[in-house]
């Protein structure tokens, strides 16, 4: 059975139950389930439809409809977002992918803050 005996993040040790490419792939970098996710998130730091709000870590999706029915983050809310770099984004599809976990938030700041 696939273990980590001690995530390098976190510190947790964890039995792998997913499928052998994300197995192989946590193993590799010793990471549990939950810091391999947050650890891919860092790659995404710097693309600018991440907006980190308040310890949250959110996705602006595509505004464009590519077909009828799509589905939308928040169910198609209209959210207004002020960057620190001065951008302003209105969008009507955004996606949270959770609150940033305690050990990755020097790695993982505020970048923005929602407006009305």
């Amino acid at each position: 059975m696939n273990h980590i005996k001690k995530c390098k993040e976190c510190g947790h040790s964890e039995t792998l139950r997913y499928s052998s490419k994300i197995v192989k792939d946590l193993m590799d970098r010793n990471l549990c389930f939950i810091c391999g996710f947050w650890d891919d998130k860092l790659k995404l730091l710097k693309n600018p439809n991440t907006a980190i709000i308040e310890n949250n870590f959110y996705i602006i999706g595509e505004e464009k409809y590519k077909y009828p029915g799509e589905m939308r983050g928040y169910a198609g809310c209209k959210f207004t977002i002020q960057f620190k770099d001065d951008r302003k984004v209105t969008t009507t599809n955004l996606w949270c992918c959770g609150a940033i976990p305690l050990h990755f938030r020097e790695r993982i700041k505020d970048n923005a803050v929602f407006i009305d």
